[in-house]
């Protein structure tokens, strides 16, 4: 009934507006609202003066995984690195490109796709990372008395990661403290400033990994380093799965800093911890160890670090930043942990006075 009242009132309403006056009211709140994001106080911040950008930018993604199981053993793995390069053309704080992988020079190499979007009030970051079947062992420790044996980049293709998720945070010092100034080069900081923030995320992880092969290719491994090891040692079995998916959503707070230490430098940094809430689900063929014991929802401290040295002049700019990402997942028998990132090199220059 309500509904009811509030679109007759709100058709009645319309009877004395023209459309275009209907149309011109929408722009000017879309228009506000579009500012608002962008509203700075312009004794700490320098608005940007141009529309256009283009810039070169290089990339090295980086990563590391690592398996705990409860009776202590641990394993580490880390992808092959990868470095990119490619050309990015940005209207106002809006970035588009696209790099290739140095190493294969592929232009269709859709693995690893990271999307950060970054205005004074609000930032979004979004990834989706396939790993392929590159990951090589790092650090084994499957024993007490063997202790940690460091792995020289043992390959080990029978695992794979994939990774879909974004990030939103909120600033709430925004009008003085500015992330563009130190992700997107946007702005320039002329002030030190900084700010709380707040966000919300989600990422959904997926593990497949090779129980039988990880097994023969560790003891194989260690055989040759000490020949005198039990024939019984094997890698623990709560980790005899094909498949774990972890669902996971998060609430996180933290601090940001802009350092404008010269004229037109600035060295920034933040902060994030998330409290999470994980869904793990598994496919496991260890009769042993069932859906009973992994398929649960609990809670892990999560954490997001964005650090960043620029030099921007409004017309030329240059730099480089790092933001990095790291998740826990503790079950009963086993933990892990994995953290991952990028860091970029880039050069670029604004045009296209406003």
């Amino acid at each position: 009934m309500k509904r009811a009242i509030y679109i007759f009132l709100l058709f009645f309403a319309c009877q004395h507006c023209s459309a275009e006056d209907i149309f011109h009211k929408i722009g000017n709140i879309g228009t506000k609202l579009f500012r608002s994001f962008n509203d700075v106080d312009t004794n700490y911040i320098r608005p940007q003066e141009y529309n256009w950008a283009l810039m070169m930018q290089q990339t090295s993604v980086i990563e590391q995984y690592t398996l705990r199981t409860k009776s202590g053993q641990e394993i580490k793995f880390a992808p092959e690195q990868r470095t990119k390069i490619g050309p990015y053309f940005g209207w106002r704080w809006i970035f588009l490109g696209y790099q290739f992988d140095i190493s294969t020079i592929k232009l269709n190499d859709f693995r690893d796709i990271n999307i950060s979007l970054y205005s004074s009030l609000l930032n979004v970051d979004l990834f989706w990372r396939d790993s392929g079947k590159n990951y090589k062992i790092k650090k084994a420790r499957l024993s007490n008395e063997l202790g940690s044996t460091t792995m020289r980049d043992v390959d080990f293709p029978s695992m794979e990661t994939n990774i879909r998720g974004f990030n939103l945070n909120y600033v709430f010092n925004h009008k003085k403290f500015s992330y563009p100034a130190a992700f997107a080069q946007s702005t320039c900081q002329k002030r030190s400033a900084g700010s709380a923030i707040a966000g919300i995320s989600y990422m959904d992880h997926e593990l497949m990994l090779d129980y039988d092969e990880l097994n023969n290719t560790l003891t194989d491994e260690l055989q040759k380093r000490y020949p005198n090891i039990p024939d019984d040692l094997k890698v623990d079995s709560t980790l005899d799965f094909d498949k774990i998916r972890h669902k996971t959503f998060s609430v996180s707070g933290g601090y940001a800093y802009n350092y404008a230490f010269a004229k037109n430098l600035l060295f920034a940094s933040s902060l994030s911890l998330g409290v999470s809430l994980k869904k793990s689900i598994s496919d496991t063929r260890n009769r042993h160890f069932g859906l009973e014991d992994i398929d649960i929802r609990n809670v892990n401290l999560d954490g997001c670090g964005r650090f960043a040295l620029v030099y921007n002049n409004m017309k030329w700019f240059a730099g480089a930043s790092a933001v990095m990402y790291y998740y826990t997942y503790r079950k009963e028998r086993f933990n892990t942990a994995n953290w991952f990132g990028t860091i970029n090199l880039y050069v670029g220059f604004n045009f296209g006075s406003r």
